[in-house]
Order: C-alpha cells, then structure tokens, then sequence
C-alpha cells in the first residue's frame, strides 16, 4: 500500500486510520496527520498563480491554485492515490490526476484513485469509510467515523439546553462570504442558529455589509478559508479600523466576535471538524 494524498482532509484521516507509515505523498499544505513526523518529504503538488495576496472564493473568477508534479507521481509509484472534487480551485482534482496518468503513461495510471466531495457532516462521516476502503482498512475507517459522529453528539448534547444564539460564520472579509457546505450543520450541532447561508450543503455566497446588517448576528466567528487563527486575527482587527460596517455590527460591540483557525477546523472535510463544532459552542454560549 503506498499512498499520495492529495488533499489536507485526506492526509489527516489517513493517520487517523493508522496508515501513515504507507504515506509516501502529499502536498505542501497537508499539515495535520496524527503521528506524522518529518520523514514524508516527496510533496507533489505545489502553489501557482499565486501573488501572495487574497483572494475571494469564487471557483468562477479564479485559475487552479495547484499543479501536480507528474515526474514526483511516476517516482512514487503510488497504489493510492486520495483527492477530491469539491473545488476546482483549491485543490487538484481527479482530472488533474487522470491527466497525470496520460501524460507519464505509467506509474500513476495503475493507482487507484478515490475522489471525494463530502457536502454536509453526514457526508463528511461518509467519506472516512470511503477512503478506509479505498486504503483496504473498511473496519478502522467504522470506528473512526464513529468516533467523529460521537463527538459531534457529545458537543450537540452539551450545547442542548442553551440558549440558540444566531451565528454568522464569515469565510472571506473582503469581498464577504458566508460558510457554506458544512459550516450551517456545525453551527447547529453547536446549539446556534446559522444565519444567510442557512442549507447545509450548499456552497457558501457572496454577500453586502447590508446583507450581513440586517440578518443582525449574535455572534460573528471569523473563519477566512485557508487562514489560520493568527491570521484570521489580524484581519478581523485589521477590518475594525477599515470596514466601519463590520465595527458597529452588534456583535463586535458586544464582544461576540471571534476569529478561530479556518484552515484547520473548518475549511477541512475531516474529523476535525468535530472541534470546529466545539469551538462554535464556546463562541455561542
């Protein structure tokens, strides 16, 4: 078993699932896998068209982000291969792969490839037992996913009985987006109530400081896709002093404001989410 992943979500649940001694790929941005440590150095697939600076989320406006490095694919000769097709932006996607199968004509075109593109947390649990198979570990990937829907009880169960403060979860600043896909579930299994982008498994959407006035939230959580907790902060503290709408929203006057890691807790089909959930519920209550 050699396995490439592809995908931050998918590496973090290839250790949950006891396999990381058969990792021999990833990407530069697949931070989190329980136990890895310095020895999976073969990263195959790398940032382009990027200026450094922010971007919005929309999949319409934006190239790839990601190339994949077909001369490390061949060397590895992986069996398989982890990736999605959530976004064509942020991510390499499946076509991505079968286009690096063609072009090396060997090597990677004998892998088996599992994509996947988990749109609520019932997904997200789904896709645990998705990859366990594709990795040939069905009854691990039943008992991670398992563990994952049991926290996300114990966090739902500890937030039952309290009061259902409206969240707003933001996922970009400037332009504004709201969370989408997972994001609204988290908020409910939080013991909040979402608000715009209300439907679990959409997408998330871009909206006004008009949009974000009138709903009115209780608690805003800042949460940009990609970003970490310390970056997540200076930007929200950044818009106190640029954004006048964002400074006089009820929410930051009241000290119900927060910015948390995105990147790691909420932008990431994986088990971490669970404590993303957690982390809603200590803002919320």
């Amino acid at each position: 078993l050699r396995i490439v992943s592809l995908l931050p979500s998918a590496t973090e649940i290839v250790g949950a699932l006891g396999l990381r001694s058969h990792l021999v790929g990833v990407t530069h941005e697949c931070d989190v896998c329980p136990d890895i440590d310095a020895t999976i150095k073969s990263h195959v697939a790398a940032r382009a068209n990027d200026d450094g600076g922010a971007t919005t989320t929309s999949e319409t406006t934006l190239p790839p982000l990601y190339t994949l490095d077909d001369g490390a694919m061949t060397d590895l000769k992986p069996t398989v291969v982890l990736t999605q097709s959530l976004c064509g932006v942020c991510g390499i996607t499946e076509g991505d792969v079968a286009a690096t199968a063609t072009a090396t004509a060997g090597g990677v075109g004998a892998c088996a490839v599992s994509s996947s593109a988990p749109g609520t947390l019932a997904e997200v649990a789904a896709s645990i037992e998705s990859i366990a198979r594709a990795c040939g570990v069905p009854s691990r990937g039943r008992r991670v996913r398992e563990r994952f829907e049991r926290d996300l009880r114990d966090v739902e169960a500890a937030t039952r009985n309290g009061r259902k403060s409206s969240v707003l979860l933001l996922e970009w600043i400037d332009p504004v987006f709201d969370g989408g896909h997972w994001v609204p579930g988290m908020i409910a299994a939080a013991g909040g109530v979402p608000l715009l982008q209300t439907l679990e498994g959409a997408k998330s959407a871009e909206r006004s400081w008009d949009d974000v006035a009138a709903a009115d939230p209780d608690v805003v959580v800042v949460a940009c896709c990609g970003f970490d907790l310390a970056r997540n902060a200076k930007d929200a503290r950044d818009a106190l002093k640029t954004t006048p709408r964002f400074a006089s929203l009820r929410a930051v006057r009241d000290g119900r404001a927060f910015a948390v890691d995105g990147n790691r807790f909420f932008a990431r089909p994986s088990p971490a989410l669970a404590a993303g959930c957690a982390i809603v519920a200590r803002c919320a209550h």
